[in-house]
């Protein structure tokens, strides 16, 4: 059953004030989603193009959400409602992922999970955590925990034992015995090639699905 949906609330509130009505604001996901049509045309001005290049009901772009978990209600009822109403396009796939947690809690200051960007970017290349990140998210709305142990253990054996490690030494084989340059491969090796740009068209499904765990794996 649907009914009517209150979109005022009153001060103390933080946001837009409704003209006319002192004490009343716009309710947060009312102005908030508008934000991405306003970015656009933001963009779409500095650069020569049209925001009906991309919100028209007739636009041939395709329009894409990543939310959180905790929000979809409103972007997949509210905000499609206010776009419909207003002739905008609504958007193609609303993608939701679960919440990222710290050692098996909930992100918290208080208890001192709480992580800033800029705090991790002073101790560690963003690389290890998008590689870490990668490893984790499914497509799913399950949460991804960020567990130090695991996350260090991945970073060591992974990138740096693994990966690293058989891109240095291949590249030294290469460099040191056989002059930088690869010979024809013979049977086996042409296999195995085969074996790989088989591989190709699965990992690019993995990344459509942002199956992303299993697209670092395959």
């Amino acid at each position: 059953k649907l009914s009517d949906w209150d979109i005022s609330r009153d001060e103390p509130y933080f946001g837009f004030s409704i003209p006319g009505e002192p004490g009343k604001y716009f309710y947060v996901w009312v102005d908030a989603p508008m934000g991405y049509v306003s970015g656009t045309d933001q963009w779409a001005q500095k650069n020569g193009r049209n925001l009906d290049e991309f919100w028209s009901q007739n636009s041939q772009a395709e329009i894409y959400h990543f939310i959180g978990k905790d929000i979809v209600y409103f972007h997949t009822l509210f905000w499609p409602a206010l776009l419909k109403s207003a002739d905008f396009k609504t958007p193609t796939a609303v993608n939701v992922h679960g919440h990222v947690m710290v050692n098996g809690e909930k992100m918290s200051k208080s208890k001192g999970t709480f992580i800033s960007a800029k705090t991790y970017l002073n101790h560690l290349d963003p690389q290890f955590l998008r590689y870490y990140y990668a490893t984790k998210i499914n497509g799913s709305v399950d949460d991804l925990d960020l567990n130090f142990d695991d996350f260090t253990s991945r970073v060591n054996s992974d990138l740096v034992g693994k990966i690293v490690n058989l891109a240095s030494r291949g590249a030294q084989m290469l460099s040191k015995k056989i002059d930088g340059m690869m010979s024809t491969p013979d049977s086996a090796g042409i296999e195995l090639l085969a074996k790989i740009d088989q591989q190709a068209e699965v990992i690019a499904n993995y990344y459509n699905q942002r199956d992303f765990a299993k697209a670092t794996t395959a």
